[in-house]
Protein backbone atom coordinates (compact mmCIF):
# COMPACT_ATOMS: atom_id res chain seq x y z
CA UNK A 1 0.00 0.00 0.00
CA UNK A 2 2.80 2.09 0.95
CA UNK A 3 4.25 1.53 -2.67
CA UNK A 4 1.36 2.67 -4.65
CA UNK A 5 1.10 6.06 -2.51
CA UNK A 6 4.84 6.97 -3.85
CA UNK A 7 3.96 5.76 -7.02
CA UNK A 8 0.62 8.32 -7.09
CA UNK A 9 2.88 11.19 -5.29
CA UNK A 10 5.88 10.55 -8.08
CA UNK A 11 3.06 10.48 -10.71
CA UNK A 12 1.63 13.92 -9.21
CA UNK A 13 4.85 15.47 -9.00
CA UNK A 14 5.53 14.68 -12.49
CA UNK A 15 3.02 16.42 -14.09
CA UNK A 16 3.70 19.41 -11.67
CA UNK A 17 6.98 19.48 -12.80
CA UNK A 18 6.13 18.89 -16.41
CA UNK A 19 3.73 22.58 -15.96
CA UNK A 20 6.30 24.23 -14.83
CA UNK A 21 9.00 23.23 -17.04
CA UNK A 22 7.56 23.16 -20.56
CA UNK A 23 10.06 20.57 -21.81
CA UNK A 24 9.20 20.81 -25.16
CA UNK A 25 9.05 24.35 -25.73
CA UNK A 26 12.50 24.41 -24.61
CA UNK A 27 13.43 21.98 -27.31
CA UNK A 28 11.41 23.72 -29.95
CA UNK A 29 13.41 26.82 -28.82
CA UNK A 30 16.43 25.05 -28.72
CA UNK A 31 16.09 23.47 -32.21
CA UNK A 32 15.16 26.86 -33.93
CA UNK A 33 18.40 27.98 -32.90
CA UNK A 34 16.35 30.19 -29.89
CA UNK A 35 18.76 30.55 -26.89
CA UNK A 36 16.01 30.45 -23.86
CA UNK A 37 16.68 28.83 -20.87
CA UNK A 38 14.08 26.14 -18.61
CA UNK A 39 14.74 28.98 -15.46
CA UNK A 40 12.82 31.37 -17.97
CA UNK A 41 9.88 29.43 -19.32
CA UNK A 42 9.39 28.28 -15.56
CA UNK A 43 9.69 32.13 -14.73
CA UNK A 44 7.23 33.09 -17.38
CA UNK A 45 4.46 30.89 -15.91
CA UNK A 46 4.60 32.76 -12.62
CA UNK A 47 4.45 36.38 -14.49
CA UNK A 48 1.13 34.97 -16.46
CA UNK A 49 2.95 35.41 -19.97
CA UNK A 50 2.33 32.49 -22.32
CA UNK A 51 5.84 31.11 -23.05
CA UNK A 52 4.55 29.57 -26.01
CA UNK A 53 4.07 32.69 -27.66
CA UNK A 54 7.23 34.24 -26.80
CA UNK A 55 8.89 31.40 -28.43
CA UNK A 56 6.70 31.60 -30.95
CA UNK A 57 7.69 34.89 -31.86
CA UNK A 58 11.57 34.63 -31.10
CA UNK A 59 11.75 31.55 -33.42
CA UNK A 60 9.89 33.39 -36.01
CA UNK A 61 12.15 36.42 -35.57
CA UNK A 62 15.32 34.45 -35.89
CA UNK A 63 14.29 33.09 -38.95
CA UNK A 64 13.55 36.24 -40.52
CA UNK A 65 16.95 37.20 -39.12
CA UNK A 66 15.89 39.96 -36.35
CA UNK A 67 17.37 40.83 -32.82
CA UNK A 68 14.48 40.48 -30.41
CA UNK A 69 14.97 40.51 -27.14
CA UNK A 70 13.08 38.29 -24.66
CA UNK A 71 12.54 40.85 -22.00
CA UNK A 72 10.81 43.43 -24.50
CA UNK A 73 8.11 40.65 -25.66
CA UNK A 74 6.96 39.79 -22.03
CA UNK A 75 6.92 43.49 -21.28
CA UNK A 76 5.01 43.90 -24.77
CA UNK A 77 2.62 40.93 -23.91
CA UNK A 78 1.88 42.31 -20.31
CA UNK A 79 1.37 45.62 -21.24
CA UNK A 80 -1.86 44.68 -23.11
CA UNK A 81 0.06 44.35 -26.63
CA UNK A 82 -0.64 41.78 -29.71
CA UNK A 83 2.49 39.64 -29.88
CA UNK A 84 1.47 37.68 -33.02
CA UNK A 85 1.10 41.17 -35.11
CA UNK A 86 3.90 42.59 -33.92
CA UNK A 87 6.06 39.98 -34.82
CA UNK A 88 4.27 39.06 -37.82
CA UNK A 89 3.99 43.21 -38.47
CA UNK A 90 8.24 43.37 -38.03
CA UNK A 91 8.86 40.50 -40.24
CA UNK A 92 6.57 42.28 -43.20
CA UNK A 93 8.29 45.33 -42.63
CA UNK A 94 12.15 43.86 -43.26
CA UNK A 95 10.91 41.89 -46.34
CA UNK A 96 9.71 45.41 -47.61
CA UNK A 97 12.92 47.02 -46.81
CA UNK A 98 11.27 49.31 -44.48
CA UNK A 99 12.85 48.37 -41.21
CA UNK A 100 10.65 49.58 -37.93
CA UNK A 101 12.14 49.45 -34.66
CA UNK A 102 10.42 47.00 -32.07
CA UNK A 103 9.98 50.07 -29.80
CA UNK A 104 7.94 52.28 -33.01
CA UNK A 105 5.90 49.32 -33.53
CA UNK A 106 5.12 48.23 -29.90
CA UNK A 107 4.19 52.10 -29.52
CA UNK A 108 2.03 51.88 -32.16
CA UNK A 109 0.60 48.45 -31.25
CA UNK A 110 -0.33 49.56 -27.31
CA UNK A 111 -1.80 53.03 -29.00
CA UNK A 112 -4.44 50.68 -31.00
CA UNK A 113 -3.20 50.77 -34.50
CA UNK A 114 -3.32 47.78 -36.31
CA UNK A 115 0.10 47.29 -37.38
CA UNK A 116 -0.47 43.94 -38.98
CA UNK A 117 -2.70 45.52 -41.46
CA UNK A 118 -0.59 49.38 -41.79
CA UNK A 119 1.98 46.46 -42.58
CA UNK A 120 0.82 44.80 -45.17
CA UNK A 121 -0.68 48.10 -47.04
CA UNK A 122 2.65 49.58 -46.99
Amino acid sequence: MEIVFYILLAIIAFYILMFFLPIALYFSARLSGVRISLIHLAFMRFRKVPPAIIVRCLIEAKKANLDLDRPFLEAHFLAGGNLENLCQAMIIYKINGNNKSFRELSSLDLNGVDILTEAKNS
